[in-house]
């Protein structure tokens, strides 16, 4: 992501892999780069979630306080 001249690189370094045709080499550089740019900003969300403590991050089965459906007898 630093350059197109580092990204070309990247994609250079994936021409000896014997799996991949050389038409997807850079299209397979350039998807690697994005999924792993999301890893990392989703990661990043997610620690961000969980230290403000916001309810959807930690959300879990509810209780029966909020919920007397799940407390009555069947």
């Amino acid at each position: 992501m630093r350059s197109r001249a580092a990204q070309r690189a990247f994609a250079d370094s994936l021409r000896p892999v014997p799996l991949l045709p050389t038409r997807l080499v850079a299209p397979a550089a350039l998807a690697v780069t994005a999924a792993e740019a999301g890893i990392v900003l989703g990661l990043g969300w997610s620690v961000a979630a969980v230290v403000a403590g916001w309810a959807t991050a930690r959300a879990g089965p509810p209780s029966c306080s909020s919920s007397p459906a799940c407390c009555s007898p069947s």
